[in-house]
């Protein structure tokens, strides 16, 4: 998937502006500093602009993460559909204890409810949301990152 394409997704308006900028998240990690001059320009923002709207939250990361962030859903459905079992696979696959370890580059935490309950268990990587993930699945999302 290209930048272009998540683009062309959504009508440069300005109430379509946030759905994009999750897609790209969800679909890169972050905001890099040449996309958001080809989001701005795609909807007719000033950069200054668009850097305001994606610096006012945590969601919105502007540059590669330096550490490995990953986050597991803690809520109750979640935890109904598996995310324990996934969060252990995460844990063995890693060497490291959720919450416990302080490791310098890998932050391995849980979360309560991420709103996508109809899609868990949620895994989260450096901003990019896996959904119905299955501790089969781990190895297989993990090495890219690794």
């Amino acid at each position: 998937m290209t930048i272009q394409k998540i683009l062309l997704k959504h009508k440069a308006k300005r109430k379509n502006l946030l759905p994009a900028l999750q897609e790209i998240i969800a679909n890169f990690g972050y905001i890099s500093k040449e996309n958001l001059y080809i989001i701005a320009d795609y909807f007719k923002l000033s950069p200054a602009n668009l850097y305001g709207v994606i610096t006012a939250g945590e969601y919105f990361k502007i540059e590669k993460p330096k550490v490995l962030e990953i986050k597991t859903c803690s809520g109750g459905n979640c935890k109904i559909k598996g995310s324990k079992e996934v969060l252990r696979e995460v844990e063995k696959y890693l060497g490291l204890r959720a919450d416990k370890s302080n490791h310098p580059r890998i932050k391995l935490e849980t979360s309560s409810c991420l709103g996508r309950c109809n899609r868990a268990p949620i895994l989260i990587v450096n901003g990019i949301i896996y959904e119905k993930v299955k501790p089969q699945d781990v190895d297989d999302i993990l090495k890219n990152y690794i």
